[in-house]
């Protein structure tokens, strides 16, 4: 979490001998308390979402020990908060989104889009014609002070004359802000009027009788 901040559900597990393997979680409060025989002992602290740290420690017969860990929580940072085009019926544009991690550890983020239409009263829902924005890729991972570059295309084909829009979900295992919201707003002009082109333009029938004759 922030820093200063109780990091509750971390595994606290000792990672040499004399019992290797022992561990166990902090509370909520951050503490723990592991009961181990008199040794020289490497302890390791880790928890996803923050940088694994390791320290050592002596314990003697009788004695207590107090071992505190500072884990550095990853975090996710885009390069943009929203997206806006204007294009015409079948054209389509790609931006660049980049993602970083200037935290530590590891971060692990997906990617998840909701679709609505903009209209007189407020947006709404749009299950279908989802078509229109693609974002690749839409998983992966970074390491501490690493960044990658994901393409967001915006294509028009197939809509009519209306403002679409889409909220961007960047989730990932950052603690401090597990979710991030980018707006994408996609205005198509030029579309066609729902006219329908029918060949041939006419049709001729004679009717007999038990019998029907459709002629071009």
């Amino acid at each position: 979490h922030d820093v200063g901040d109780k990091v509750s559900g971390a595994t606290i597990m000792v990672i040499s001998q004399p019992d290797s393997g022992r561990s166990i979680k902090t509370a909520l409060d951050g503490t723990y308390s592991l009961l181990l025989p008199a040794g020289h002992y490497k302890i390791q602290a880790s928890r996803d979402g923050y940088a694994t740290m390791s320290d050592t420690v002596t314990v003697g017969d009788g004695t207590s020990k107090t071992l505190n860990f500072v884990l550095e929580p990853v975090f996710l940072k885009p390069s943009h908060t929203s997206f806006k085009d204007t294009l015409n019926a079948g054209q389509e544009k790609s931006h660049t989104l980049n993602i970083s991690n200037p935290g530590a550890g590891t971060l692990k983020f997906t990617v998840g889009k909701t679709f609505a239409l903009s209209v007189e009263g407020g947006p709404k829902p749009l299950p279908h014609y989802t078509d229109w924005l693609t974002i690749t890729p839409d998983s992966g991972q970074l390491n501490a002070n690493e960044s990658l570059a994901l393409n967001v295309k915006v294509n028009s084909t197939g809509l009519a004359n209306f403002t679409y829009t889409a909220d961007i979900t960047l989730g990932s295992n950052d603690p401090n802000k597990p979710s991030v919201v980018l707006g994408d707003t996609l205005i198509v002009q030029n579309a066609g009027h729902g006219q329908i082109s029918v060949t041939p333009s006419s049709l001729t029938a004679s009717l007999e009788p038990d019998s029907t004759t459709v002629r071009n």
